[in-house]
């Protein structure tokens, strides 16, 4: 439905609202809702009650755009507690400020392994399940004069993660990112100046509190109208390092644009913990989208959540393939939402773990997500691989623990079939494994999954599904093996009001 709403202010202007209520309603069967071995499992039913409600609001000065779900789950014979699993995302930004000054506020919520040696669940469930949710406002100036441009920026986040393993159910973050920014674009000579202050504060820590301030200035050629490459140089200090807390960085870059459905983004750095990079790789066609990155640099939680991207995001990347014919990013949203919900597509595809820890990290990553979308049949696989080390003498007491100190590798695929024009079969599998490193690696684990679903729409706004599924997990986890397999059979129904 479709409403009209004059925000306060004749800044803000008129903005049109587009509100979309909807419900969905899962009853599943398992014969082992606890992952325990053969001898002590027990079966279930579990059943998840979710309303959502995406809005849009489009505006001379204001856009948001997001959806928020709630997911009540709760089990029949009460093998594990109810609970419940908020999920969505939500982003505004308004022109304070004609051309000159605006404000940027986000929330999310998502669910994530609290053990990465841990299963997984597929689907609803509170097994080995924390909710993260993270809350940002961010106020920026950017502005220029011909080739020259500035912004001023301050990211302040503030996540917590409630559920299995929080810290008295509770564990907080904050993160400032505030920074600088002064470019002069390349004609064929550019530059650009960088100063940037990352400011991590735990709220059950020790320290509490860690900071790392950086500088860096790159000079910029351009070969053609395509390829940009350039030097980058510059210094850095941070408070968490006992051994090296300031160094000199020097690096490369190189950014090629060929057209407006590809880039690629690279940066290779000398840092104070050695090698870092970032790389990153799009293309996309009228039925194809790539979507490839790896990066190597220190992070701390809320920084790693804050950083992740949509890599694994069916739905971004189904976005991305109907830019072109669907300019409207409200059309699009309804064209992509309709395809999903037609073919039986999943919301996300396998990927890899992000921990809440109370450290500082150096984490290494790499993604690859390809969609491709035919008449009748879609196919989507993604690969990814991260390996999470604590990072050697700093101020924490380096523990040697496997949840900081792990390397974890997967992928998986969907296939969906339109059989008819209301009747889509999907085929998921999909495999991730963790390896412990050093004084841990005798600790791993491996979780196979494969799911078959039937869809039906039953109208243009209303879809049921069947389906079932079979899980392999094994582990090693402090000597203690685990040898786990879950069948399940499930039932649901959505609808779009």
């Amino acid at each position: 439905m479709t409403v009209a709403a004059l925000l306060t202010g004749s800044d803000a202007g008129a903005a049109e609202w587009r509100l979309e209520p909807a419900l969905r309603v899962d009853a599943t069967w398992t014969d082992n809702a606890n992952f325990d071995s053969r001898v002590s499992r027990r079966d279930d039913v579990i059943t998840e009650v979710a309303p959502s409600l995406s809005l849009r609001a489009t505006g001379r000065r204001l856009r948001i755009s997001g959806t928020v779900e709630a997911g009540f789950v709760s089990y029949a014979d009460g093998t594990r507690d109810d609970t419940l699993l908020p999920r969505g995302s939500v982003l505004a930004n308004l022109e304070v400020i004609e051309r000159l000054f605006f404000l940027e506020a986000a929330a999310s919520a998502s669910q994530t392994r609290v053990d990465p040696f841990g299963p997984q669940p597929d689907g609803a469930s509170s097994l080995n399940t924390g909710t993260t949710a993270q809350y940002r406002i961010s106020p920026y100036i950017e502005g220029g004069t011909g080739r020259l441009r500035y912004t001023l920026r301050s990211d302040n986040s503030w996540t917590e993660q409630r559920g299995a393993g929080a810290a008295a159910d509770r564990d907080g973050a904050y993160l400032g990112v505030h920074s600088v920014r002064l470019e002069r674009a390349p004609v064929p000579f550019g530059w650009r100046l960088e100063l940037a202050r990352n400011e991590t504060r735990f709220e059950s820590g020790i320290p509490d509190r860690v900071t790392q301030d950086t500088a860096r200035l790159a000079a910029d050629y351009l070969l053609g109208a395509q390829v940009r490459i350039g030097l980058v140089g510059g210094y850095e200090t941070n408070d968490f390092s006992t051994t090296d807390d300031a160094a000199v960085i020097w690096g490369a870059a190189v950014r090629w644009r060929p057209g407006e459905r590809t880039d690629f983004d690279a940066t290779w750095e000398h840092r104070f913990f050695g090698t870092g990079y970032s790389a990153r790789f799009n293309h996309r066609n009228p039925r194809v989208a790539w979507a490839i990155s790896a990066s190597r640099d220190t992070s701390t939680f809320p920084q790693a959540l804050l950083a992740l991207g949509p890599t694994n995001n069916v739905a971004a990347l189904l976005d991305a393939i109907y830019t072109t014919r669907y300019p409207d990013p409200a059309e699009r949203n309804r064209v992509v939402q309709q395809l999903i919900a037609q073919q039986g597509l999943p919301a996300g595809l396998t990927t890899s773990t992000t921990l809440f820890t109370q450290n500082v990290s150096l984490v290494s990553s790499g993604t690859a997500t390809v969609t491709l979308i035919g008449v009748r049949n879609s196919l989507a696989f993604s690969l990814f691989t991260r390996r999470t080390e604590e990072l050697r003498d700093t101020i924490f007491a380096l523990t040697g623990a496997a949840d900081r100190n792990n390397e974890e590798r997967g992928g998986s695929a969907t296939l969906s079939h339109q059989a008819t024009t209301l009747t889509a079969l999907n085929a998921t599998a999909g495999v991730t494994r963790t390896q412990g490193l050093g004084a841990t690696e005798a600790e791993r684990s491996e979780q196979v999954l494969y799911r078959l679903t039937l869809t039906r729409q039953l109208g243009p706004r209303t879809s049921v599904t069947v389906g079932a599924r079979r899980q392999h997990f094994d582990s090693t986890r402090l000597g203690v093996k685990t040898d786990a397999r879950e069948t399940a059979a499930f039932a649901g129904a959505s609808h779009r009001f």
